[in-house]
């Protein structure tokens, strides 16, 4: 009988652990770059890394970005990360 018992509340609180833990899937974080241009132009591009955002902007700065662009912001999950301002 007392084997009977601890065979249930083994199997009732392993149960419970693994049904609360089902649906929680690994949080990819969101990387966006976001550009204002002097012209009042710009926008926000999605990066898969904030390596690749960086890669952008030395990329866009080696064509001259210093002159066409007032601020650089990258952000991972909203929070600013990494920024420059031209202007």
């Amino acid at each position: 009988m007392f084997k009977k018992l601890i065979l249930c509340t083994t199997l009732i609180f392993s149960v419970q652990t693994y049904a609360g833990n089902f649906y929680d899937f690994p949080f990819n974080d969101i990387i966006t770059m976001d550009v204002e241009k002097t012209n009042g132009g710009g926008g926000t591009w999605k990066c898969a890394s904030v390596r690749d955002c960086y890669i952008k902007v030395l990329e866009a700065e080696a064509r001259g970005a210093n002159q066409y662009c007032e601020s650089l912001v990258i952000k991972r999950n909203g929070k600013v990360v990494w920024s420059r301002k031209y202007r």
